[in-house]
């Protein structure tokens, strides 16, 4: 019931009007069916359930449209009331503000036009990096720390007011809020409050006058199994939401392998001193295809025991430079897209060095990403003369020692010569 002539309204607000006539001359006076009443605009919706006319005598009304057409018969001094209520449109957002004119008739002075301004709210938001670069729409990755700014300004009336105005965001899980982090600046009476990652927050802004809304949240692995990293900001009233901030999000995957001359992979598998072996270190982006992995790594320290041959050392698919430094093999891609892959390939020849398992372990890169491992063993075998001779001098079953054939002529001259001498002795 408060007298808010001039004052802000806004959109949905169900405003009540009083239109008062007062006959004001001689007590002996009469208005007789005096007119008057009101044409109500379009930034209104009428209630014609709400209309009364009180006061005077033989008091009547109309409605046609959103006119109202009363008469009255008042005596000196005598005043009749004519109240109705109409509730705020979005044409009051068009126009800036509320305007009701009274009709008034024959020579009487039409009371001021009744305006009430309407505060009109504008939002956006946006998102930036860890550098504090703007990144609307461009590709993260999981582990990114990300601010996103939500701003809401009262583009109406310089004597407008939005009291109150509710806004804020209800962050999904592909985000992870660091509730520390939120701020809110700008606007008078500004709170917030947080309940599981949704924020709400209120403010009174005055025309002109803008509000901002900050916080952080780190890309959890959530955004890969979407993709995307969706965020919505939430408004209030008729204010048009600004469009969802949405970031492509990329996923590292990378893996290795070695085949032999004939193409044929050998992973884990025999090969010989001599051979020459190809390795292919690939490293794709499974995520969003719009995404994009920035400044992709790959590291190959190659096995002293395998000789590098640093002419077949090449890139294949996405482009990016490589550099060979001894037996470390680096190569460096500037943008990998999503659904994109790239492969490095060398060439080998296993040396006579090489003996049992040989590993051969490279390292895939991202920053912001844990790096990844990819490696792959082969197995060379011992040569001939990398066999211990294991001859101890011991017998091997089935066969006579020397200690035995020394034993058995020992034995054979003993009977012999005892033989001779028996033979010796009987002849005597």
């Amino acid at each position: 019931g408060k007298k808010i002539d001039g004052e802000s309204v806004k959109v949905g607000d169900v405003l009540t009007y009083e239109l008062t006539v007062k006959n004001i001359g001689d007590a002996k006076s009469e208005l007789v069916d005096y007119e008057f009443g009101d044409d109500v605009e379009d930034t209104l919706l009428l209630d014609k359930n709400s209309i009364s006319l009180i006061g005077g005598t033989n008091g009547t009304f109309e409605v046609v449209n959103q006119k109202i057409s009363a008469k009255v018969t008042l005596k000196g001094g005598e005043s009749a009331k004519l109240t109705f209520q109409a509730q705020v449109t979005d044409k009051a957002n068009e126009k800036g503000k509320v305007s009701n004119a009274m009709l008034v008739s024959g020579n009487t002075p039409p009371p001021p036009v009744v305006e009430n301004p309407v505060p009109k709210a504008e939002a956006e938001k946006h998102v930036f990096d860890s550098t504090g670069k703007k990144i609307d729409g461009e590709s993260v990755k999981v582990g990114d720390f990300l601010t996103y700014e939500l701003t809401v300004k009262n583009i109406g009336d310089a004597k407008s007011e939005l009291v109150d105005y509710e806004f804020g965001d209800d962050v999904e899980d592909t985000l992870l809020l660091d509730k520390n982090s939120i701020s809110l600046i700008g606007g008078t009476n500004g709170t917030f409050e947080v309940v599981n990652q949704k924020i709400s927050a209120k403010v009174t802004l005055k025309g002109g006058e803008s509000a901002k809304l900050t916080f952080q949240a780190q890309v959890t692995d959530k955004a890969n199994e979407k993709g995307k990293v969706s965020n919505a900001m939430l408004v209030s009233g008729n204010t048009p939401p600004p469009p969802v901030v949405e970031n492509p999000v990329g996923k590292l995957e990378s893996s290795k392998q070695v085949f032999n001359k004939d193409g044929t992979d050998i992973g884990g598998k025999t090969v010989q001193v001599g051979d020459v072996l190809t390795y292919e270190i690939t490293a794709k982006n499974t995520g969003n295809k719009d995404s994009v992995l920035k400044d992709v790594m790959i590291t190959d320290e190659v096995p002293a025991v395998l000789e590098l041959d640093t002419a077949s050392v090449k890139l294949e698919g996405a482009k990016g430079d490589v550099k060979v430094n001894g037996q470390t093999i680096t190569a460096k891609i500037d943008n990998l897209k999503g659904g994109e892959l790239v492969k490095l390939i060398f060439q080998v020849k296993v040396t006579n060095k090489a003996k049992g398992e040989v590993k051969n372990i490279a390292v895939v890169k991202v920053p912001g990403i844990p790096p990844q491992y990819p490696e792959v063993p082969i197995v060379v075998p011992p040569t001939p003369r990398d066999i211990p001779n294991t001859d101890d001098g011991m017998p091997k079953t089935g066969e006579i020692s020397h200690l035995e054939l020394v034993a058995l002529g020992a034995i054979c001259i003993i009977i012999a010569m005892y033989i001779y001498r028996k033979k010796i002795s009987s002849d005597i």
